[in-house]
């Protein structure tokens, strides 16, 4: 008598198979596109204090840019050229608390278009959870950037060092 599997057994195992892949390959992908996501999120969280501490130093330095609207580009503006993926700028509005910040950054994967950022503290702001209200396919929309900052935002005075609007 021969030991081993018949046919009719091989075809189970491998059917039995493929339905673990069929229903495991969708959890899988929602893994890999949150882990992303809250990639992206952590970026914007870092990227709203590196943005914060420019204006500062800006303000310290010409105290005329804090009654101006401020467009800082990611990588020349804010030395962030380290951050191969990402590119965009950020609207910093002058305020009387904490100024107001507006992110138009995108990666490969993500667009952010006119994002107000709300701090942390705040037990509104949960990131992921604002990400994905305001995340963009990339190739959804274009940015008008003149129209948001002068029209929506009502910067009629604009500080920028590098950023063509």
């Amino acid at each position: 008598m021969k030991k081993g599997f018949t046919l009719v057994e091989l075809l189970a195992v491998i059917v039995i198979l493929a339905i673990i892949i069929v229903v495991s390959a969708p959890l899988a992908t929602n893994v890999i596109n949150n882990g992303r996501k809250s990639a992206f999120a952590k970026y914007v969280d870092k990227l709203y204090f590196d943005v914060l501490n420019k204006y500062e130093a800006d303000k310290a330095s010409n105290p005329r840019i804090g009654y101006s609207c401020i467009l800082y580009d990611i990588k020349s503006d804010l030395g962030l050229d380290t951050t191969k993926d990402y590119e965009g700028n950020v609207i910093v509005v002058p305020s009387f608390d904490n100024p107001e910040v507006y992110f138009n950054i995108h990666n490969k994967q993500y667009k952010l278009i006119h994002f107000k950022y709300i701090n942390s503290e705040d037990e509104e702001s949960d990131m992921g959870r604002l990400i994905d209200k305001y995340v963009k396919n990339t190739y959804e929309e274009e940015l008008n950037l003149e129209n948001f900052v002068t029209s929506e935002l009502g910067c009629s005075d604009v500080v920028s060092n590098s950023v063509e609007y």
